[in-house]
């Protein structure tokens, strides 16, 4: 099996597929915000001829929610600015294969606007231009957890047993060149955890996008029941994406990565309690826990700004999905190392998801409260 496979040798790899017939497709992909994959399929043979082109899509794929709605809130694209293009200009060094999925190619993309220049919502410019600030650029090692109740994977699973699925996961993704280290199944909490070994922070944002997007993928083609969602069940420990690095904590650590918070869990259900995010640290090294449905651009962004900014956070506070939107909307150090712009954006969605939580009744509230008064 090939793992981290270089530049060249993708291109070369795809030359030779495309010239015997073996390549039919391109992905162009980008982030969004929440870090699900989007973009475009090409013919193989258009995007050998043109593969430096900027795609075009419309700008409001960055700051649409989670269902893919856009509203007025959103202040980089809304009805007012008309929604214009975006181009997603292919990044050469990302090319690889998709083994999860025989004859694709995948690409990932920067998000730029009509003059070339990156979006200031884009992540992945985003991540580039914390890591430029910060000066952190180090291996990066990446354990995504992923929920997968489906109760004949869980059956099938006992210790030291495996399955076609996962088995064909972890073939997929050696396969494609990424830096698969392990994939781990806990019967217990029926979560799969792929770790990705060192890379750098971009290349290994790129590599946990991917991978969790071809586990997703490849679900829903065997019929698996997969989910990047953190819980399943009300008191159940959130799944987590686990971000590591060669770091100490350093002083006020702690309350930097909770001004950072919103990045680290963007939608409600990571939330339990006023539990915050775990925290380890050890033998030089520096693990944090985001929530599985992080976008992995943002959380490594987070992880490094904590590690890297102002001598003091806003300080220790609440880790209320409500506390942790606040509290990002004020911290100026936080919109200075990404941009005002993106924090607002950012707390636009944030609140919206609060509000429309907050807003359902329930069956449980029907069940509960029926018969008061």
């Amino acid at each position: 099996m090939k793992t981290d496979v270089t530049a060249e040798a993708a291109w070369a790899e795809f030359e030779c597929d495309l010239e015997a017939g073996r390549a039919h497709t391109v992905r162009v992909c980008f982030p969004d915000h929440y870090g699900v994959l989007r973009g475009r399929r090409l013919t193989a043979g258009h995007f050998a001829s043109s593969s430096r082109t900027p795609q075009a899509f419309c700008d409001g794929a960055m700051v649409w929610d989670i269902r893919c709605d856009i509203f007025e809130e959103a202040d980089f694209s809304n009805y007012r600015t008309g929604y214009p293009d975006l181009y997603a200009r292919p990044d050469p060094g990302t090319l690889r294969p998709c083994g999860w999925s025989p004859g694709e190619y995948a690409i990932m993309a920067d998000a730029c606007d009509a003059h070339g220049q990156p979006l200031a919502v884009d992540p992945r410019s985003l991540l580039r231009k914390v890591v430029d600030d910060s000066g952190l650029d180090r291996p990066i090692t990446v354990a995504i957890e992923l929920q997968v109740p489906d109760p004949g994977l869980k059956a099938a699973l006992a210790p030291g047993a495996s399955h076609e699925f996962v088995d064909t996961l972890a073939q997929g993704l050696a396969a494609s060149g990424l830096p698969l280290g392990s994939v781990a199944w806990d019967r217990d909490r029926s979560l799969l955890t792929l770790t990705l070994q060192n890379g750098d922070p971009l290349a290994a944002a790129d590599a946990a996008v991917l991978s969790r997007s071809a586990a997703r993928e490849l679900s829903k083609q065997m019929e698996v029941d997969l989910s990047a969602i953190p819980r399943l069940e009300t008191d159940a420990r959130p799944a987590c994406l686990r971000i590591s690095l060669e770091s100490e904590r350093g002083r006020g650590f702690e309350e930097r990565l909770s001004d950072t918070g919103l990045l680290l869990r963007p939608l409600p259900l990571a939330y339990r309690g006023d539990e915050a995010p775990e925290v380890t640290i050890g033998d030089g090294r520096l693990e944090v826990g985001a929530s599985s449905d992080a976008n992995p651009y943002l959380a490594i962004a987070a992880v490094l700004m904590a590690a890297t900014g102002p001598e003091a956070g806003t300080g220790a506070a609440a880790w209320t999905y409500a506390a942790v939107i606040d509290r990002f909307a004020a911290s100026e150090w936080v919109a200075e190392r990404l941009s005002p712009l993106f924090v607002h954006d950012a707390v636009a969605l944030a609140r919206r998801e609060l509000g429309l939580r907050e807003a359902r009744i329930t069956q449980w509230d029907l069940d509960r409260y029926r018969e008061c008064g």
